[in-house]
């Protein structure tokens, strides 16, 4: 079901340049529909919201992005499905391929709607989010078709509820930082091409390997991913990297003793890797932090 869908997303780009995701790979199974916005800096700034169902992720350009003021009305243009593990990519996209610049994961979370499959087809999804920024009743409502207009219009409208702001109490693009990574867009942009290994959400740590990652991977993402991919025993970074990842991170890490003479070489490797620049792939990555596991363990 899901390839049927994504055969439009395929045909726009080139996966030996593009690090994005080309969905052959399977997600992690979820009870709950994921959703996920996109902050993305191509031609035009804009925020891209992606809704789960039938498999792939329904997605919309939000021209002007999200508002909590149930007064705005903002234009959604529908854009083709997306594969569910783009809800992990964050990174740059090359200039020259569709929608080339920076991509950041700005919200994730789950949403609920009664039927929408039905409500898609009649053209107003109302619904529920449960997110990390944003919350409570939303609806989105397909416009009447133009004469020869091209796009499908839809608008973003926030219930009026709890979680509604208005006027200048609407300040939520003011949260500007990834909830992935917790990198702003021009950390992102100077970071380099690929996919948030710092955080999985969609994609388990098992499926992971083997999938081509082409990622300039900073420590703060190493960081993360040691911390949340693991559990039990805490893989070391040493202080060194900790005042690195220390800048880019928005919760406080923690401070860990100097390394031993058994994970210092791995801890040296690790930072040669950093300077070099990228992995070229989860593969190459996974048997760097293989020895890195076992020396704490």
């Amino acid at each position: 079901m899901a390839d049927k869908h994504l055969s439009i997303y395929r045909k726009k780009r080139d996966f030996e340049k593009t690090a994005e995701p080309s969905g052959e790979h399977a997600v992690a199974p979820s009870k709950r529909r994921r959703f996920v916005i996109q902050k993305h800096d191509a031609t035009r700034l804009h925020y891209d919201l992606r809704l789960e169902f039938d498999g792939v992720f329904k997605s919309w350009a939000v021209t002007r992005g999200p508002s909590l003021d149930p007064h705005d009305k903002r234009l959604a243009v529908e854009v083709e499905d997306h594969p569910l593990d783009y809800g992990d990519f964050e990174g740059t996209i090359p200039k020259g391929q569709y929608g080339g610049g920076t991509v950041m994961v700005w919200d994730r979370g789950f949403w609920e709607c009664d039927d929408p499959q039905r409500a898609y087809r009649k053209g107003k999804l109302d619904f529920i989010l449960e997110g990390e920024k944003l919350e409570g009743g939303w609806i989105l409502t397909r416009m009447r078709s133009r004469e020869g207009e091209k796009r499908t219009n839809w608008l973003l409208i926030k219930h009026r509820d709890a979680f509604a702001r208005e006027e200048k109490k609407n300040r939520i693009l003011d949260e500007d930082a990834s909830v992935a990574s917790g990198r702003s867009m021009d950390d992102i942009g100077t970071t380099g091409i690929g996919q948030v290994l710092g955080s999985p959400y969609y994609i388990s740590p098992e499926q992971a390997q083997g999938q081509r990652v082409d990622v300039r991977t900073d420590l703060y993402s190493l960081g993360v991913m040691f911390y949340e991919m693991l559990t039990g025993q805490r893989p070391y970074l040493g202080r060194s990297a900790m005042a690195i990842m220390s800048q880019h991170s928005a919760s406080p890490v923690p401070q860990l003793p100097e390394p031993t003479a058994a994970q210092q070489p791995l801890l040296d490797r690790l930072m040669a890797k950093q300077q070099n620049a990228r992995y070229a792939s989860a593969d190459e990555l996974l048997a760097d932090l293989g020895p890195m596991v076992a020396a704490v363990a």
